[in-house]
Formats: C-alpha cells, sequence, structure tokens
C-alpha cells in the first residue's frame, strides 16, 4: 500500500511546524521496538518468567577431527562426546521451555560453523555467549581458541532478530557471559575466573553502570592449572560463576560455597539473599546451573537430589532432566540458553 497522502508528522515526538528539531529528549527504550522492529529486549531478571531464549541445537559440527585429535585442548578433559546423545537431552530441555511457555529461537546458523582459528565450534551449543541487558546486547570475546568466533554467529543472529548490539568486548578484553549472575534487576555478580579477565569485566561493568546496574558485587572463581582430568570439581575448578551460582528465586540462591569467595557470601547475606548449600558431590553435575522458566519453577540436572529438595521445600517446582553428555562437554541448562525477555 502506497503511503501517498499519509502524513507522519503526527507521530514525531516533538513535532513543531517548519523546524528541524533533534529528539534530545526521547530516550533509547522509548523508541527501541518502533527503530530496531524487535521487542522491548531485556533479560536482566534470572527470578523472573522467561519469555523467550536464543539456542542452538548441537549438530555435526561435535564430530570434527580435531576434537578427536585432542579432546582435552577443546575442553574436553572426559573425552568426546556422543552427538546422538547431545541432540537428544537437547531436545528434552526445549520442549519443556516450550510446556512452561518460554518462546525457544534457534540459531539457525550458516556453514560452515568453524571459529577464528579455523576450529570446529563445537562449543556452539552453549548460548550464553552474549547478555541481553534492557534495550540489547552485550556481546562476549570468549578466551579460548577453540570458542573463538562464537561470537561472530550470535551477533548476526540478534541483529537479524531486531536485538541491538549495545557493546562488544574487545581490546585485551576477555568475557564470556556465564560469569554474569544478575541477583536482582539492579544488583549483578561477576566473577574473576579462567574465562573472565579484569579488562573485560571493566568493559562490560561500565556498560551495566550505565543502564541501572548501580549495584555490583566480585568474585574470584578457582579454576585450573595445567592438571584438568575432570570437567567440574576438584583440580579442574571452575571455568565460570554460573558453575557455582545460580538465582532459584527472588532471593534464593543456590551456591557451591566452596566456589566463590567467602566475603562474596557475605554481600550476599547482607543483600538478604537466602544461600541453598551445594554439597561436594553435586557440583560435578551443576545443580547450581539452573535456569528459572518463571517464578517458583526450575530446570536443574538430574542427579542433584539434595539440592531438588531443598528447592521443593521452598515450594519451587523443579523439572530434573537429564544433561549426562551436556555435563560432560562442558555446560547445564543455563549454559545452553540466552535469555532474550524477562516478562
Amino acid at each position: 500500500m502506497s503511503n501517498r497522502g499519509i502524513s507522519r508528522l503526527k507521530d514525531i515526538p516533538y513535532y513543531t511546524k517548519g523546524r528541524t528539531t533533534p529528539l534530545f529528549n526521547v530516550g533509547f527504550m522509548e523508541e527501541l521496538e518502533r527503530a530496531w522492529g524487535g521487542r522491548a529486549w531485556g533479560a536482566q531478571n534470572h527470578a523472573g518468567t522467561l519469555g523467550a531464549v536464543l539456542m542452538h541445537r548441537p549438530g555435526e559440527e561435535n564430530l570434527a577431527a580435531e576434537l578427536q585429535e585432542d579432546p582435552a585442548f577443546v575442553n574436553l578433559p572426559e573425552g568426546t562426546v556422543n552427538l546422538g546423545r547431545l541432540q537428544k537431552e537437547h531436545d528434552a530441555f526445549a520442549d519443556v521451555m516450550r510446556q512452561e511457555g518460554t518462546e525457544v529461537i534457534y540459531l539457525d546458523p550458516e556453514q560452515p560453523l568453524v571459529g577464528t582459528y579455523g576450529f570446529s565450534l563445537r562449543a556452539l551449543v552453549y548460548s550464553r555467549t552474549a547478555t541481553v541487558i534492557n534495550g540489547g546486547v552485550i556481546i562476549d570475546r570468549n578466551a579460548n581458541h577453540y570458542k573463538r568466533g562464537m561470537e561472530r554467529f550470535y551477533a548476526k543472529r540478534l541483529a537479524e532478530l531486531g536485538c541491538p548490539i549495545l557493546y562488544t568486548v574487545h581490546g585485551m578484553g576477555s568475557f564470556e557471559s556465564s560469569d554474569l549472575i544478575f541477583i536482582n534487576p539492579s544488583c549483578a555478580a561477576l566473577a574473576r575466573t579462567v574465562r573472565s579477565n579484569q579488562e573485560g569485566l571493566d568493559q562490560v561493568e561500565r556498560i551495566l553502570r550505565h543502564n541501572g546496574v548501580e549495584d555490583i558485587i566480585y568474585t574470584d572463581v578457582p579454576g585450573y592449572w595445567r592438571n584438568r582430568p575432570n570437567q567440574w570439581g576438584g583440580a579442574s575448578g571452575y571455568f565460570h560463576l554460573d558453575a557455582v551460582l545460580g538465582m532459584a528465586a527472588e532471593n534464593i540462591a543456590v551456591v557451591y560455597t566452596g566456589g566463590v569467595g567467602y566475603h562474596f557470601l557475605e554481600q550476599l547475606d547482607k543483600r538478604k539473599v537466602e544461600i541453598i548449600e551445594v554439597p561436594d558431590n553435586e557440583v560435578q553435575t551443576l545443580a547450581a546451573n539452573l535456569l528459572v522458566l518463571k517464578p517458583g519453577v526450575v530446570v536443574i540436572p538430574k542427579g542433584n537430589p539434595q539440592t531438588i529438595k531443598a528447592l521443593e521445600k521452598k515450594g519451587i517446582k523443579v523439572h530434573a532432566l537429564d544433561f549426562t553428555e551436556l555435563l560432560k562437554a562442558g555446560g547445564g541448562p543455563k549454559c545452553l540458553t540466552m535469555p532474550l525477555v524477562h516478562r
């Protein structure tokens, strides 16, 4: 239909006849959906209702020759994984999210799925490669050779969806979104880990503060040096904060206390966050890497009976799903999802 004869002047804020006026008094969020043709992006409430997520269903990138040649170099210290089982676990997880009302959007990347150094991007399934905050997204700069280049695929898809890219970590900074946990929409925890260095965290902190996250607390997360026999725990440490900390509900955190600093726990307590402690035997099955689908409903890897029991005592419904192969490959339900919208 032609727009000829239809005046749009009434739609312009602060229209003044005969004068071109800069829209300095119109905020970015006011124009977001109109300008980008997308949604009111924002996923800062980890305990809220999860409206939409971005995911990548694992494919043949998990069968590349270099994975067989040196599994440990590509973060598979327990050996290569079975693609069929990866897909089965991933599909079952996506089905539960849909049943609970979360829209699942797929990455649908163009082939070939190779990164900066020519490696097959087998970790593309771990979609928490960017952080969507109110109004847009912060793009990670991954730390490891086998993950470098994942960012490009996710940035492209987010732009296609109409999600503004607010910032991309650059310079000598490294930052992975699994080292950022929102305690509440205005309070964030950031972690220095083997994947996120101080320069990367400093860049992200500036963007968070500019977007209304005024309360930021830090911790160090113990990682590994050279000896890494297991994916999680012991000398292998924890390469992400979300392996040891998860918000299960407003003011309820699931924490493996041996994976964060004591003074960080004090800071949570000061903010009246109740801590459910993960036992030693359940940190290897990522009990803290839970995902809230809506208030009072979470997904958690099965094999964590003590943590599940503690959550159920709080009135929280728990979907305990099989993530055996996905855990072996490097992550759980939170790692597998990039929240786009919280309602």
